[in-house]
């Protein structure tokens, strides 16, 4: 595993990856490492005496700086990196240390941390992002939520009177407007610290955009070319979640990035919406209106439904609702959300900056997801709602909304009868 890599003449130290922000624009989306270093993805977090052993290896007498840097925060390892940096500086005396940080340390730690750094470090460089608490919470997503942000910039100002050095970071255009950085650097100078404006890095890959279509479309292809059966319903179910699978996969590892447990957040924000949402797609039914004027075709037309368990059975049932609750969920998320929502806005649809509210992109993909229920009306509102869902908190966050409606439709198909909805 790669602990210490060099970028230039500075050696950079990956010691953990951990981290308490989610942010929509994290290099780690653009590959397992950077420039060169190797898979900065660590298969444990390495001992202080692996940390010295590894500097000790890569360290050569042109070297002009350590950087607390890698595919983590580092200060969520704090002893260990305050520990590291007092061995460098013994060692090596004169030796510039900076640690690249998100400016949590305090809240991370649940103390105040700032004076720690004094005598081990010379810079701090703090990640601030914006101007804007609102806006930071929704691109950086803390853990820690509303108080993150003001406890950035009051670490930000105690951290300017124990080191040398603390410059404030942002990630530039069009991530961060000039107007906005302008603003950040007021704030910068009324606290002591400087700003730097990192340049944006989009990922480039082109084969990324067939992963996010292929479910989708294999799930259109055999629902047009398939007979209209429960039997064909599983096979549909079962092709389209293969390619699912493989493209997540393959999204994945083109992206460097591990799956991840989600948050309590996203787990509940998912949850609440797909509730709301089946309640929003049943309760309309009850109207005559709704039914007459609100629905393509006539519903009470249809005749006895193949997926009812009666005429499938519930084996093929059960393909029926896994189907729609988990497989058809998924892809549509991965193609409306992911993919389309971005695409609308940029070329370089899995940039960071793609995961912000853009109304053009908004209404196109709400309005095309709509288009292909014959309940237009609800599915704008939950295709609105699901956008809104994965703009805050990001796919699963999406999916799970997706399939708790799916799901719930489904049960409560089964319970009233209201084959209708399938």
């Amino acid at each position: 595993m790669t602990v210490a890599y060099r970028i230039g003449k500075s050696l950079y130290l990956n010691i953990t990856n951990k981290c308490p922000c989610a942010c929509t624009f994290c290099l780690r989306s653009n590959g397992p490492g950077i420039g060169g270093s190797g898979s900065l993805w660590l298969e444990r977090e390495p001992t202080a005496d692996e940390i010295r052993e590894s500097i000790r290896s890569h360290f050569s007498s042109d070297l002009r700086e350590m950087v607390f840097c890698g595919y983590g925060e580092p200060t969520e390892r704090l002893d260990t990196l305050l520990e590291t940096a007092d061995w460098i500086k013994r060692t090596w005396p004169g030796m510039p240390v900076r640690v690249n940080t998100n400016g949590l340390s305090d809240l991370i730690a649940g103390r105040p941390t700032a004076e720690l750094f004094k005598g081990k470090v010379d810079t701090l460089s703090i990640s601030v992002n914006t101007d804007d608490p609102a806006e930071y919470l929704a691109i950086c997503r803390p853990k820690f939520g509303e108080k993150a942000y003001p406890a950035l910039l009051a670490f930000a100002e105690s951290a300017a009177k124990c080191v040398p050095a603390v410059v404030m970071t942002v990630v530039g255009e069009p991530v961060t407007p000039k107007d906005k950085q302008e603003r950040i650097s007021k704030i910068c100078a009324r606290i002591g610290a400087r700003l730097r404006v990192r340049p944006f890095e989009p990922p480039t890959r082109k084969r990324d955009s067939a992963f996010a279509v292929a479910p989708y479309a294999t799930w259109m292809a055999m629902m047009f070319l398939l007979p209209h059966t429960a039997l064909s319903y599983a096979v549909r179910s079962a092709a389209a979640g293969a390619v699912l699978c493989a493209c997540l996969f393959a999204l994945f590892k083109s992206g460097g990035t591990k799956p991840r447990v989600p948050r309590a957040g996203a787990w509940a924000l998912g949850i609440v919406c797909g509730l709301a949402v089946a309640a929003m797609w049943i309760l309309p039914e009850y109207s005559a209106f709704y039914r007459r004027f609100m629905i393509i075709g006539d519903p009470s037309a249809a005749g006895p439904s193949p997926y009812d368990p009666a005429v499938c059975g519930w084996g093929l049932f059960a393909a029926r609702l896994l189907g729609s609750g988990i497989v058809i969920a998924a892809a549509e998320e991965l193609f409306f959300r992911h993919f389309l929502y971005r695409r609308l806005q940029r070329t370089d649809w899995r940039s960071g900056a793609a995961m912000r509210f853009d109304l053009q992109a908004f209404l196109w993909s709400v309005g095309l997801f709509a288009l292909e229920h014959d309940r237009i009306a609800a599915a704008a509102a939950a295709g609105a709602a699901y956008t809104l869902v994965y703009i805050r908190r990001g796919f699963f966050a999406a999916f799970l909304a997706h399939a708790v409606t799916n799901l719930v439709l489904g049960a409560y198909v089964v319970a009233t009868g209201m084959w209708r909805f399938w």
